[in-house]
């Protein structure tokens, strides 16, 4: 559990760095980048550019940080393919989904089942 827990932190490691990507364009255009009328974004020159450089390195940074996570989950669990690893990370994320679907089900048959108690 404890190799598993360090593996999957190093797999997200490049996600630090797109958080500090972030940072920096927080840096450059102030508390505009979260509102939609911007006046000293629209006066930027190369705005546009500027968010698809933006863009396009934290795709690049997010794409890394999976495939880096596939192999270190794979690795750990002895697997030869990182596309097993990936296996392993989609499945344990379904597995608690799934969980919640159910008892979302079953609330929500409650509660109408319930309703009709009242009418």
């Amino acid at each position: 559990m404890q190799h598993l827990r360090t593996a999957v932190a190093w797999g997200y490691a490049p996600a630090v760095f797109k958080v500090a990507l972030f940072i920096l364009a927080l840096l450059i255009t102030g508390p505009e980048l979260f509102t939609k009328p911007s006046a000293h974004l629209d006066a930027m020159c190369g705005r546009g550019l500027f968010y698809l450089a933006v863009g396009v390195v934290a795709v690049v940074l997010e794409t890394w940080s999976i495939v880096t996570l596939c192999h270190t989950v794979a690795e750990v669990q002895g697997y030869r393919s990182a596309w097993r690893g990936l296996g392993n990370i989609v499945l344990s994320v379904l597995v608690p989904v799934a969980a919640l679907v159910v008892l979302a089900l079953i609330l929500v048959a409650v509660i109408k089942g319930g309703a009709a108690l009242f009418r």
